[in-house]
């Protein structure tokens, strides 16, 4: 299988049944968050990262194969520039 990306800079959807396999966020100019969930908004977040203000950009790799999104891989973002989830879909 291919891997995809999906990016985005308001909190949204980035793919559906999908393995995530990284994620790369370009921090903004106030400290922020990403926050990864299953399905929506209200999903649980399998993936809570805290972004320090303008600390540039961070790639992080999800080892063994990634997390399983089954139905909607969610990115929920407060004060960050962008993210990139890295993904292979099912």
């Amino acid at each position: 299988m291919a891997v995809k990306c999906g990016k985005v800079n308001v909190s949204g959807v980035v793919a559906s049944g999908c393995s995530v396999l990284g994620v790369h966020v370009k921090a903004g100019t106030s400290d922020g968050t990403v926050d990864i969930k299953q399905v929506d908004a209200n999903g649980s977040a399998d993936i809570e990262l805290e972004v320090t203000a303008n600390g540039g950009d961070q790639y992080i790799p999800i080892p063994g194969g990634g997390i399983p999104y089954g139905a909607n891989c969610y990115v929920d973002i407060a004060n960050i520039d962008a993210v990139t989830v890295f993904y292979e879909d099912y």
